[in-house]
């Protein structure tokens, strides 16, 4: 009798440990697209993202920011796949607070117009202070694999 009552206990902890990583993904989602939505000039759009616990890291899937007041067709920036992380080794034996920073196929279109309405060249745009809010380590590594300018 004692060893079902563990086996049930078991299973009910595992499925609220499954039930909540699902819901924390689609808040976190939830979080970056709100955070994102407060760039002035731009509209940005997550389509998932995946949380690994383990690792200290999650996954940005199909990141799209687009300049709105502007009269330029194409996307500023595009990635299908970002990957943040935490340093774990810096972290356990230097007590540094970094992370690593991993983009695969980025899609970057500067445009350098007449006029701010033609322009895409983001100089001091509002958007690296809503990377910086989205992920507050300092970044320790910083990957590009396949990326287009």
């Amino acid at each position: 009798m004692a060893r079902r009552w563990w086996f049930w206990t078991l299973i009910i902890v595992l499925t609220v440990v499954v039930v909540v990583h699902a819901f924390l993904a689609i808040w976190v989602r939830d979080y970056v697209n709100r955070k994102l939505s407060e760039i002035p000039g731009y509209r940005a759009h997550v389509a998932a993202v995946t949380l690994h616990l383990w690792r200290g890291a999650y996954q940005i899937h199909g990141l799209d920011i687009k300049k709105t007041n502007g009269k330029v067709p194409v996307p500023f920036f595009a990635a299908p796949l970002i990957d943040l992380s935490v340093q774990w080794r810096a972290l356990i034996f230097e007590r540094a607070f970094v992370g690593n920073i991993e983009i695969n196929r980025p899609e970057i279109n500067l445009v350098n117009g007449s006029s701010e309405e033609t322009r895409q060249a983001p100089v001091d745009a509002p958007w690296a202070q809503k990377v910086k809010q989205l992920f507050p380590l300092k970044i320790n590594r910083f990957a590009v694999h396949d990326g287009e300018v």
